[in-house]
């Protein structure tokens, strides 16, 4: 049994690139406004936080939802569809305003030393919570007994990559965030 198939990450990758470039092309529209005005008023609280509690924020939030996507992958692709979709349209749209106000350096400045590892990590939960969903159809199909052998294994790929690049990441976006883009 493979953690991972080709065909879990497919469809996370083109799920993820489709929805981003959804968002960034409806940027402009009344609903992406509405989603960022709301983005901004539920992160604006995080403000006032120090760094080491909104780095600890920022990772228990990541680390969570990437965990959470895992488990409920066993009601197949509802939670891991909803979470790449939803994660992408928001990234397209954000890339989209910052490149307008900003430019690309700021954008690439504020996304790409943290995002590189939180994609990735985030991106492999979606695959790994599409793989259980994979693996609970396969089971109702005869193939009984993977679903424990696919959540340990997933559960194993959580803890040796997924949560420490999201803690990296963490670290990453607070120290730039708070000292790097201010001064940009």
């Amino acid at each position: 049994m493979k953690t991972l198939s080709f065909w879990a990450i497919a469809l996370t990758l083109v799920m993820f690139l489709g929805s981003a470039y959804l968002g960034y092309l409806s940027a402009d529209s009344g609903a992406s406004k509405a989603l960022t005005d709301n983005l901004r008023g539920s992160l604006s609280p995080l403000r006032e936080l120090g760094s080491l509690t909104l780095m600890l924020v920022i990772f228990a939030n990541n680390s969570l939802k990437a965990l959470a996507v895992i488990l409920l992958g066993v009601i197949p692709f509802l939670f891991p569809t909803a979470f790449v979709v939803l994660n992408g349209f928001i990234l397209g749209v954000v890339v989209n305003e910052a490149l307008a106000a900003r430019g690309i350096g700021f954008t690439l400045l504020g996304l790409a030393p943290h995002g590189v590892l939180e994609l990735a990590a985030v991106l492999t939960a979606v695959a790994l919570g599409f793989q259980v969903g994979f693996t609970v159809l396969g089971s109702s199909a005869g193939k009984k007994g993977r679903l424990g052998q696919q959540y340990k294994s997933s559960l194993a790929l959580y803890l040796k990559f997924i949560l420490p690049a999201l803690f990296v990441a963490a670290v990453i976006e607070t120290l730039v965030g708070r000292y790097v883009l201010p001064r940009f």
